[in-house]
């Protein structure tokens, strides 16, 4: 297992990765040239929306052949996408590049991720899915010739530390992970992957994205649950900034991202900056704002006991927010984001209304 990574030594330090259509592989809808597209982790939350995304942008419906927009999950589709080939199974289960080469597949968007690892899941399995996984599908995109690849890493990756609060992070800023975070330290690990396999093999177009919060009407998980209780706990000494980008956002940049073989490394955040400060105010609730070392000391005595699932080290994720700098998406993909910070929790807040 790869250690923790030293922050100043990003993977893309001295290496300048530019978002922009790769040269002469540029395929919109309807091209015709378009092979098969392979979507890991296709029956999640924001799978799903990539599988209806690309759909609409160029995929089956665009009149290709059928088969040829695959799903690969372990779960079953809860709502199958008409065009949409569904392959159940695990990743690491997988013969892929037999599954590439059967479906002609010359794209793959890599999205099986585990941000809450459910209860019992050991460091172990989840470095195997989180960062094995990701090995595997690079090497099954070179044994097979695939020629673009879209990985969704994570501004997690640039860990919570006091640099965060200096100015919005940019892409070429170091991607060091945070050594007690699990998914912060396996995007960290998974960005040095991908950045060898840059140097190793550029015939392998990527495009890397590093989304902040992503929230939709739908969205339903640890991070929202900040924003719903009864009192919005906070910290004393900062407002906790998050930034938010709308899923269909994501999945819509997914999509452009496949049909015109945009390459690069892609910050993913709505304009601005909400703070849970902020939101106590918009949702009218008290806001508890709690000493750093009084938090640490009652997650310590709380942890052995299950009462929490987070520990001490965790304060450090609403003490350090990274706040992303989106320059690089608005240039490589004009129109998007379509919504704000602001819009997206304005959208998400409406949803849950009642």
């Amino acid at each position: 297992m790869v250690g923790y990574l030293a922050p100043d030594r990003g993977p893309d330090r001295g290496e300048r990765v530019v978002a922009t259509p790769a040269a002469g592989r540029r395929r919109g809808p309807g091209a015709g040239d378009v092979s098969g597209i392979l979507v890991t982790g296709g029956t999640g939350y924001l799978g799903s929306l990539a599988l209806e995304a690309l759909v609409r942008a160029g995929g089956p419906a665009a009149g290709q052949r059928p088969g040829t927009l695959v799903s690969l999950d372990r779960r079953p589709p809860e709502a199958p996408i008409e065009g949409v080939t569904y392959v159940t199974a695990d990743l690491r289960a997988t013969d892929l590049p037999t599954l590439l080469a059967e479906h002609e597949a010359d794209a793959v968007v890599h999205l099986a991720a585990i941000i809450d690892p459910p209860p019992g899941m050991d460091e172990t399995t989840l470095h195997d899915i989180e960062v094995g996984g990701t090995r595997q599908v690079l090497d099954a995109c070179l044994a097979v010739g695939v020629d673009h690849l879209t990985v969704t890493s994570s501004g997690a990756a640039y860990g919570y530390s006091p640099r965060n609060r200096e100015r919005p992070l940019k892409e070429t800023d170091p991607v060091p992970g945070h050594p007690r975070f699990a998914y912060s330290r396996h995007k960290a690990e998974v960005e040095v992957l991908l950045a060898e396999a840059r140097r190793s093999s550029p015939q392998l177009g990527q495009l890397v994205l590093r989304p902040g919060t992503i929230l939709g009407e739908q969205t339903d998980n640890l991070i929202t649950k900040l924003f719903t209780g009864r009192v919005v706990l906070g910290l004393s000494d900062t407002d906790v900034p998050f930034v938010f980008v709308h899923d269909r956002d994501v999945a819509e940049v997914i999509a452009r991202g496949v049909t015109e073989r945009v390459t690069g490394v892609l910050n993913l955040a709505g304009d601005g900056v909400l703070t849970l400060r902020e939101i106590a105010a918009i949702e009218a609730r008290p806001y508890l704002p709690i000493p750093p070392a009084l938090l640490k000391g009652v997650l310590r005595l709380l942890r052995p006991t299950g009462l929490v699932r987070s520990g001490p080290d965790q304060v450090d994720f609403l003490r350090y927010r990274p706040v992303l700098d989106n320059a690089r998406l608005r240039a490589a993909f004009p129109g998007l984001p379509r919504l704000t910070t602001a819009g997206c929790y304005a959208r998400f807040r409406e949803a849950h209304r009642g």
